[in-house]
């Protein structure tokens, strides 16, 4: 499967769309495996979320399982730093688009939150989700939203407030999340539907 997959995406890599090369990346969770076109890495324990950084394109974010985030710089192909959430299940992780020194990350229903220029222990952490957390995700409109979903609801949070600002009992249980570009929007997704609001 491997090799099968490496072929797709180097032939995928030598097309060309808006006269730019098109790169892939794939996270196989079940081996712990990353890679794009150029490489193809050995994680610690099985990947959960990746994220590319936007003031760096050569800065890649990989959340692992075991409760680790590690940044890696793919022009040397080296982990740059890491962030440590604990003995947790991590699930979700997503770097802030506004401010991209802030990563959140959901784990064990909990979300938590890195300045990543301060510390690598979280500086903020919080329940979420009383039976375990699925998905994390920034707005793209505010440094201070973000949702989560558990396995029967979506929470939209504010760091400025101590309350939950939207709570909602939606059947989510393997659908992903997502934020509007341009306005406070999220949309979820389960089995055959999709819900937003």
């Amino acid at each position: 499967m491997v090799t099968q997959v490496m072929s797709m995406m180097l032939s995928l890599n030598q097309q060309k769309v808006n006269r730019l090369p098109v790169s892939v990346m794939i996270t196989l969770a079940e081996s712990g495996t990353w890679m794009d076109s150029r490489a193809c890495f050995t994680l610690y324990s099985p990947g959960m979320s990746v994220c590319w950084h936007q003031d760096v394109p050569a800065k890649l974010m990989v959340a692992e399982k075991k409760g680790t985030i590690r940044f890696y710089d793919l022009t040397t192909h080296q982990p740059i730093m890491s962030l440590d959430a604990g003995h947790v299940t991590l699930m979700s992780a997503d770097i802030c688009f506004l401010d991209p020194v802030r990563i959140g990350c959901i784990a064990n229903g909990n979300w938590m939150m890195w300045d990543s220029t301060r510390s690598s222990l979280p500086q903020e952490n919080r329940q979420a989700h009383n039976e375990g957390g699925r998905n994390f995700r920034w707005s793209r409109v505010s440094e201070n939203l973000f949702a989560t979903t558990g396995h029967n609801e979506v929470k939209v949070f504010h760091l400025g407030h101590s309350q939950v600002l939207v709570s909602s009992s939606l059947p989510v249980t393997a659908g992903g999340l997502s934020w509007h570009a341009t306005l406070p929007v999220c949309a979820v997704g389960e089995d055959r539907k999709y819900i937003y609001g």
